[in-house]
């Protein structure tokens, strides 16, 4: 795939990304990610999200 993709399990635990994914997001190519955890605490992936043009 030429775009980010994630899949995400029930409890929004990532499983599985693509390279584009990794370098688009860090945060969600780390062992344990999860997206709402990343997304609505203070950190990296809500930093990133926040900025986002």
């Amino acid at each position: 795939m030429p775009f980010p993709a994630l899949r995400e399990s029930g409890d929004f635990s990532v499983i599985a990304f693509n390279r584009h994914a990794a370098r688009a997001g860090p945060w969600a190519a780390r062992p344990g990610a999860n997206v709402m955890v990343h997304l609505l605490l203070p950190g990296p992936g809500r930093d990133q999200c926040a900025q986002w043009e």
